[in-house]
């Protein structure tokens, strides 16, 4: 009965930590919203469109840059104390960003309001929160039920519920949060409350999580990772190792003082032990996550998965972060159609986090079906291993013939890449313009592609290089969207202040709004571009010399 009792605890504990990470990241991902309210800040603000991206940008790299980090806190500390530091960002940076936006324009504009850079400073510490609370509740998963049949589904719920979060939001902003005109008829988002009520819901959120994301069953998964390392024949000069064949002994005191009571003896012996024992069991977890970060850097092959992540994610977030400067840019106001403009930020905003939430879990779904079965450490297979020995005869097979259809997750990631590829080719090639009622098409493409690749991605991960380590591996290879986000983000707001300054006539607009294709055009040729690129490395690191498939690692 207590074994029985133990072991519907600890399913019990699994389970509700993976709700409560879905509720993490369904809140975690509130800076997708940002076309909502980004429009307003060159509106009411006076922002210039490199203002307006600069923000984001600010937001993008405080995201991704310090992922590492709260990668090593998950791994280290369990998902509790980073989904805390979360809740904390979260609130400081939104209502921080709260009262930049009601003091008005600031000086550089005209106005009496805080400067630009008070707003600047307030993202910094939302991007760090989305990052660090996404990755509590997906360590989270990843660790609880990466090692069972179906981790594809159980990573893919989490990331496509981040992706969710962006349309529940913008809904939220639009249809309940919204400033109310003259009229009495609905207007625009109200930046000020909606900031508001996000930075005292994410702070809550965050509070819950940090008593309730727990591992089960880590010190398992760090044992039996230890032993077969030292199976692999990798670990042959180890200091850890050496160590251990010493026959380090702990659990024993010496003590010139005799005590004449022997229950205190006793207690105060097992005291020990057990002390030494907790300190041998983190020294042992610290030496695995340490050693697993070594081969992980040193696997050329995750480089080339990372740039093409890079390729692939930069131009995915330039795109979200100005859907609304965009959408503002198919026409001019004097050919406005009858009624206003056909479509608005807020559609597309849920088109993209619908479309994305589809493809994370369509995708995290079918590899969990279709993909080859990996074996468990395949990725410490060392030169003088069991299973790369038996793999040199003639006659045993490690991994057999499948006997049923496959498909790589691989081949889906390309897939869905090229999908991406497809909507950026179409808003290239100007169709949209002034048809906005064409977008949807674009922005499903888009979305469908980039929710895709950042679900598939850190499932690829966990099935290459284990989940022992996955925070601090999923974490490294997530740094690089903030370089390319800067950089796509960057690449769009000089062509549209180009265009809006020295296009031709009919496509400039003055020094702040832009209208015509030539606002955006040679920027998404340039993204589609990059995304057929990141397709070229991907098929390397798969199929190519040392890749996957040559070093039998089934993908």
């Amino acid at each position: 009965m207590d074994k029985d009792r133990s072991r519907m605890n600890r399913e019990a504990t699994r389970y509700f930590s993976f709700a409560w990470a879905i509720v993490n990241c369904l809140c975690a991902g509130s800076i997708t919203a940002y076309s909502l309210y980004a429009p307003l800040f060159q509106k009411r603000l006076g922002y210039t469109q490199l203002q307006v991206n600069g923000v984001s940008i600010t937001a993008e790299l405080a995201m991704y840059l310090p992922v590492p980090l709260f990668g090593v806190l998950c791994d280290r500390y369990g998902p509790g104390p980073p989904s805390l530091l979360a809740g904390a960002l979260f609130g400081i940076g939104y209502i921080l960003a709260a009262f930049a936006y009601n003091s008005g324009p600031p000086p550089s504009a005209g106005g009496e309001g805080w400067p630009y850079s008070i707003m600047v400073l307030a993202f910094i510490p939302i991007g760090m929160g989305t990052s660090c609370m996404y990755l509590s509740a997906v360590t989270t998963c990843a660790k609880n039920f990466g090692r069972g049949k179906y981790k594809g589904i159980a990573l893919a719920l989490p990331i496509a519920a981040f992706g969710l979060s962006g349309m529940w939001q913008s809904q939220i902003g639009s249809r309940i949060l919204y400033e109310k005109l003259p009229d009495g008829s609905k207007g625009p988002v109200d930046v000020y409350r909606f900031f508001i009520f996000l930075g005292c819901l994410f702070l809550a959120v965050g509070l819950v999580g940090g008593f309730v994301l727990r591992i089960v069953g880590e010190e398992e998964l760090i044992d039996e990772a230890v032993d077969e390392l030292e199976r692999s024949g990798l670990l042959e000069e180890s200091e850890f190792f050496r160590r251990r064949a010493v026959g380090e002994q702990y659990g024993t005191m010496s003590t010139d003082r005799s005590l004449s009571d022997e229950e205190l003896d006793e207690l105060s012996r097992k005291a020990v032990e057990h002390q030494a024992q907790i300190e041998e069991e983190q020294r042992k977890k610290n030496w695995l996550l340490n050693a697993e970060t070594r081969y992980f850097l040193a696997d050329h092959t995750m480089w080339w998965l990372a740039a093409g992540f890079f390729l692939v994610t930069g131009p995915g977030e330039a795109f979200i972060n100005n859907l609304g400067t965009i959408i503002d840019t198919f026409y001019h106001p004097s050919d406005l159609p009858e009624g206003g403009n056909p479509t608005s930020a807020t559609t597309h905003v849920s088109i993209v986090a619908i479309t994305s939430t589809i493809a994370r879990i369509l995708t995290g779904t079918l590899t969990d079906l279709l993909a080859p079965t990996s074996p468990r450490h395949q990725h410490r297979r060392g030169p003088h291993s069991l299973e790369n020995s038996m793999a040199s005869l003639p006659s045993i097979q490690i991994n057999p013939e499948p006997s049923r259809f496959q498909i790589s997750r691989i081949a889906f990631l390309l897939a869905f890449a090229l999908l991406c590829s497809l909507g950026q080719v179409l808003l290239a090639t100007g169709i949209v313009q002034e048809h906005a009622e064409r977008f949807w098409i674009v922005s499903a493409c888009i979305g469908a592609g980039y929710g895709a690749t950042f679900s598939l991605t850190p499932i690829v991960v966990s099935v290459v290089w284990g989940v022992e380590n996955f925070g601090t591996n999923w974490g490294i290879v997530a740094t690089v969207p903030a370089i390319g986000a800067t950089v796509w983000g960057l690449a769009y707001s000089g062509v549209y202040q180009w265009a809006a300054g020295s296009g031709p006539p009919g496509e400039g607009a003055g020094d702040v709004m832009c209208y015509g294709k030539l606002c955006y055009m040679p920027t998404f040729w340039a993204m589609a571009a990059s995304v057929w690129v990141a397709c070229g490395l991907w098929f390397w690191a798969w199929r190519g010399k040392g890749g996957w498939v040559a070093r039998g690692i089934l993908v």
